[in-house]
Formats: structure tokens, C-alpha cells, sequence
């Protein structure tokens, strides 16, 4: 990555969240003010894999949690306090490996919090200066960097930062982050559940004669019926007005009606509308755990439980199931998965989209 220092000074008055609003003075620290007031300091820029040591106690959220959650909180084990800090919220927490669990626990809440992460870095890094010239440096400070705790302690993560050298030594540095990364990756899965997903059209005209607890024996079922009557021309202002005045029209416009819900006389509404009808089917959908054989136009899909097999990734136990969907049916318990997400490293912390490679 090659960054352009003609926009450094920019990069380095904006500063990242923690380090600017919260942690000098809540969490204790940071990285230190970033200057090259030394005549020996050259400045410049590297990336490198260092390893996640710990994370700092503490979860800052940007602005007020309600009142619910901050009960859910408070009730945690690892949950310390709960403080208001300069309009954001601080969650302390009893030790340090409470911190990545509960950002998880945030992030299914789609609440995200922030920390500082401890980083180990290599013995030594090449850095590229703004001379052009590349050195190899070691870091003669520690290195703490703000994020979202998403991956585990030990962790090996890629960084990029800022950097005063002075002597083949890193003395200071800034713009600090954790590098992310979007990946399609290939996995091997496991189908350990086949469902049968039904869709069945059900004629306006029956469709009171169709309800969920009818099936429920199959499954899960929901029933989504339609009162909805389309025209073949579109009506004048005084033909609405007449039809407004049927006891089973509930709305209607020039195009389309709305029928009660147990109107079902095709036949005289044609006669009283003097107009051509057409009508949306009811849908009945029905994910059954076997093959069914109702009598209306249905189609058919498959829906499979899958287990993934992380392979050389490291994918959080509750991203490892998945629920897919597949127009045909899968022959083999075995399959290949592609797999799309945001991964920090060979951690994944946000998945995207999975599906079965003989599907695409």
C-alpha cells in the first residue's frame, strides 16, 4: 500500500474515535501525539502482521444505550459497570476476555463498540519513507490500536500505520487500523436436514376454503391470502362511485378492488362492476420435513440445514450452521460452499452470503 505524503498532515489530524473523544480519558491511553519535531525523525509508512495480545477492558459505544439494554448489560457476568462518558456510553468490564464476547453479544444487536486492542508486532518491519528509501525498523513503543474487539485475542491481524524512525528504531506512530478484508472463500459442508418448501397458488375463488391449522401437521405453514381483484379496462369516476356503494367492495380504483374477505361470487361482481375480473392467487406456503401432493399449481424448492467445515479459517461456532436454499435437489450430504464475508486475518467476523457451489 502506497500512500501519498503530500495528504499525511491531512491523515493525521483526523484522528479515530476512541483516541479523539474517548480514550485519553477513559480508557487510559492510546497512541502517543504523533510529531516530527526532530531533526533526525524521518516519517513513513508500514503495514505488517502483528498478533492481538489482549484488549484493553473496556467497550465504548458511540451516543446513549436505551434503558432495556442497559439492563441486558448490567445482568451480564462479565459486565462490570455501565457509565456515560461525554455522551457515549462505556460498558467496564470485570478482566479482559469478557471484551470479545461481549462485542459479539453488541454486534447481533447491531450495536457496535470500540476498544483498544494490544498488538505484539514482528522484530522487525520494512518501512518506507518518505525519502522513497526502505529500512528495516523495530517498534520501541507499545502498540495500541482502536477497533471493534470482532476476532479473538491471538489473533494475527494485518496493520497499517504511520511512523517516526529515528535509528532503525520506531518511535512514534499514528492513522493506526486493523486491515480488513473482503474474501470469497471455498469450504467443504455437510447437509445434515432436508425440508421441502411448497408454494401453492390458491384460486380467489377458494381461497376461504383454505386455512394454516389445516396443515399443520405438515410443518410450518403460513397462509397469505388475497382479496384483491384486478379490472380489465378502468372504471369511470361514476362507475366508482356506484361500486363504492356494494356492500363487499372495501376499496377500489380505477384499475384494481379490494373484496370482503369471504366475498367469493366471481360471476356477480363481473355483472355488477360490468367489467372483466382477474384476481391474485392466495399463497400457501407450507416447509414440510416430507414430499406432500395438495391439488393446486405449486412449486417446489429445498431447503438444507448445513454444517461448515472452517478448514484453515477461523469461523465463530454459531456462523458454522447455515440455512440454504436450492431450486433443485442436492444428491450428496457433501458439498462445496462458497462462502462470502469481511474477514480480519483468516477470522471471520461478518458473513455475507453462502451458497452451494453446484447451485451457481
Amino acid at each position: 500500500m502506497k500512500w501519498d505524503f503530500k495528504t499525511i498532515v491531512a491523515l493525521l489530524a483526523v484522528g479515530l474515535f476512541i483516541l479523539n473523544m474517548v480514550a485519553i480519558g477513559v480508557l487510559g491511553g492510546g497512541t502517543l501525539p504523533f510529531f516530527q519535531d526532530e531533526e533526525q525523525q524521518v516519517m513513513g509508512q508500514i503495514e505488517f502482521n502483528g498478533s492481538i495480545r489482549t484488549y484493553d477492558p473496556y467497550l465504548v459505544i458511540p451516543g446513549g444505550i436505551d434503558t432495556s439494554l442497559m439492563n441486558d448489560l448490567k445482568s451480564m457476568e462479565d459486565v462490570k459497570e455501565i457509565t456515560a462518558e461525554q455522551g457515549n456510553t462505556v460498558i467496564v468490564l470485570e478482566t479482559r476476555d469478557g471484551v470479545y464476547t461481549t462485542a459479539l453479544y453488541l454486534k447481533t444487536l447491531n450495536i457496535t463498540a470500540y476498544t483498544l486492542a494490544n498488538i505484539a508486532p514482528p522484530g522487525m518491519t520494512p518501512v518506507l519513507l518518505e525519502t522513497g528509501e526502505e529500512v528495516n525498523a523495530s517498534f520501541s513503543i507499545p502498540i495500541r490500536i482502536e477497533t471493534t474487539p470482532l476476532v479473538p485475542p491471538d489473533t494475527i491481524v494485518s496493520i497499517a500505520m504511520l511512523v517516526l524512525v529515528s535509528d532503525n528504531s520506531i518511535v512514534n506512530y499514528g492513522s493506526a487500523y486493523i486491515l480488513t478484508e473482503d474474501k470469497t472463500i471455498t469450504l467443504e459442508g455437510e447437509i445434515t436436514k432436508e425440508m421441502f418448501a411448497y408454494s401453492y397458488n390458491i384460486p380467489w375463488e377458494q381461497r376461504n376454503n383454505v386455512t394454516s391449522e389445516q396443515f399443520e401437521s405438515y410443518g410450518d405453514v403460513y397462509y397469505e391470502k388475497s382479496n384483491i381483484g384486478f379490472f380489465g379496462r378502468e372504471l369511470t369516476q361514476e362507475e366508482m362511485l356506484a361500486a363504492k356503494q356494494l356492500e363487499y367492495i372495501e376499496y377500489i380504483d380505477k384499475k384494481s378492488a379490494v373484496f370482503s374477505e369471504n366475498f367469493a361470487d366471481y360471476d356477480r361482481a363481473a355483472s355488477d362492476l360490468n367489467v372483466n375480473l382477474s384476481f391474485s392467487p392466495s399463497v400457501l406456503s407450507i416447509l414440510a420435513n416430507e414430499t406432500l401432493n395438495l391439488t393446486y399449481d405449486s412449486s417446489l424448492s429445498y431447503m438444507y440445514t448445513v454444517n461448515m467445515d472452517p478448514g484453515d479459517y477461523i469461523i465463530d461456532e454459531n456462523m458454522q450452521t447455515v440455512t440454504l436454499q436450492s431450486h433443485r435437489k442436492i444428491p450428496d450430504n457433501d458439498v462445496l460452499l462458497s462462502l462470502e464475508g469481511k474477514f480480519i486475518g483468516a477470522t471471520l467476523f461478518e458473513l455475507e452470503n453462502v451458497a452451494i457451489l453446484e447451485e451457481q
